[in-house]
């Protein structure tokens, strides 16, 4: 990931937060009660989300624990992880901070993991005729693997475990989706976006439009290529997930350039998978529609330059303002076959705690985790703010039942990620290698490119000695 030199932080705000206090059993006396007590500065690092996305929570949070202090901090994606790293190095670094999904195993060393108890202060009185109130600490029961299971989609389980211990929490969810241009459907007489991928490909030959030179004037999506598409490399991966691939074998390595099991020995899902995504950018096919000549999807899209692009929840507002007179829709992302299982994809942030700090300090940022994450009420606001889709089932629930629930709602229960390994920014640059390869006719055999693929990638699965 590029870092830059020098490191802006944006929104440092202080503000004053609280938790409710409903506990079970006693621990330590009197004056460790009251030095827990005292004012407690907890630094949040984010990336995308501005202060003012969580400041329902913090006022929330304000109302029963006024004795915690919050520094929210944000960076821009380009500096974040080398702004983490020299932080810790200097022992300055947040005590809550914000991570990918797919970062956990990379980052397990510097995450502290969610104790099964965790102690917080909490006044009392006591006495008969004098009453007297008083600081006690006492043990709060978190979560197990099991209620994360329970209360959380199936992918963050999935992303959050390891080991049986959880990790990190996440605010809300984000799913890939197909955005399209209501103007320029309707000028190709087409009334509904494609629901399949056959669909897809009709859409695709009606929308394109090529010049006698075969020079592509208008594009009908955003697709074929690593290097100027948003996200090419989830596309990618969801076409191999809802072709068949298994994306992660046995041995938890990589494996989607083998015939998964029980699969036919004259069709192998994943290459087929890279075939069709290529092809959208391959001259010779009959679905050509995007090239090198085009700038980044998505300012394609907000320019007009393309009918259609896939992107998550945060594209939306970045196209209103790049591209203000675009009149566009927002659909699910198109499936094989309606009727079968559908396979959507995650792509989200978590919130995790650094070892680091002293035992109070990480207990109060679990604390307020398990606040802003798991308490619906609150939750809710954060992602009615945001665009986000929620994590919680509970609140997928409700949301399905409104006549305009987002689409990225309707996806979330069936939304899937991939095991990234320890090295997961290599993962994915080691795909756009492949995607790129393609493109450029560079190969011989393409069982042979899959294979040399996949082996490039099992490399960033070894476990560095840095990370014993």
């Amino acid at each position: 990931m590029k870092s830059l030199t020098k490191i802006k932080f944006f929104g440092l705000t202080i503000i004053m937060l609280s938790l409710p206090l409903l506990g079970v059993g006693c621990k330590g006396g009197d004056p460790e009660a009251q030095k827990a007590a005292k004012p407690i500065t907890l630094k949040i690092w984010g990336v995308w989300d501005e202060q003012d996305l969580l400041q329902d929570i913090f006022t929330e949070y304000k109302k029963t624990r006024p004795n915690v202090n919050f520094e929210y901090r944000k960076l821009r994606i380009e500096e974040y992880e080398r702004a983490l790293l020299e932080a810790w190095a200097e022992n300055r670094g947040p005590d809550i901070f914000m991570l990918h999904n797919t970062w956990v195993t990379a980052y397990q060393t510097k995450l502290e993991p969610l104790p099964q108890t965790i102690a917080l202060p909490i006044q009392t009185t006591k006495g008969t005729f004098k009453k007297e109130v008083i600081w006690e600490l006492k043990d709060f029961p978190t979560l197990t693997p099991v209620q994360v299971d329970e209360k959380f989609v199936k992918v963050v389980k999935d992303d959050v475990i390891r080991d049986n211990k959880i990790y990190a929490l996440p605010l809300g969810l984000d799913t890939l989706a197909l955005y399209y241009n209501k103007t320029l459907f309707s000028d190709a007489n087409i009334a509904t976006p494609p629901s399949t991928w056959a669909e897809f490909k009709q859409d695709v030959l009606s929308l394109t439009r090529l010049d006698t030179d075969n020079k592509i004037v208008r594009s009908a999506v955003a697709m074929g290529r690593a290097d100027n598409v948003e996200r090419g490399t989830d596309i990618l991966s969801v076409l191999m997930m809802q072709n068949g691939a298994q994306m992660i074998g046995a041995d938890n390595m990589p494996a989607f350039d083998k015939i998964p099991p029980g699969g036919s020995q004259d069709y192998n899902p994943g290459q087929q998978a890279l075939i069709f995504y290529t092809d959208f950018a391959n001259p010779i096919k009959e679905v050509y529609t995007w090239n090198q000549t085009f700038p980044n999807s998505l300012d394609a899209f907000a320019q007009g330059r393309t009918a259609m692009m896939f992107g998550y929840s945060y594209h939306a507002p970045l196209i209103r303002a790049r591209g203000p007179k675009i009149d566009f829709g927002i659909a699910p992302l198109p499936q094989i076959d309606p009727l079968a299982k559908k396979y959507n994809f995650a792509n989200y942030w978590l919130l995790g705690v650094s070892p680091r700090g002293e035992q109070q300090i990480k207990d109060t940022a679990w604390d307020f985790i398990l606040f802003a994450t798991t308490k619906p009420e609150y939750n809710e606001t954060y992602l009615t703010k945001s665009g986000k889709a929620p994590a919680l089932k509970e609140l997928i629930a409700k949301q399905q039942a409104e006549p305009n629930s987002s689409v990225f709602t309707q996806q979330a229960l069936t939304a899937e990620s991939w095991y990234r390994g320890y090295n997961p920014i290599a993962a994915e640059e080691i795909i756009k290698q492949l995607i790129a390869t393609v493109n450029q006719g560079n190969f011989s055999d393409l069982n042979m490119l899959m294979r040399n693929t996949v082996e490039q990638l099992k490399q960033t699965y070894i476990k560095p000695t840095y990370a014993n």
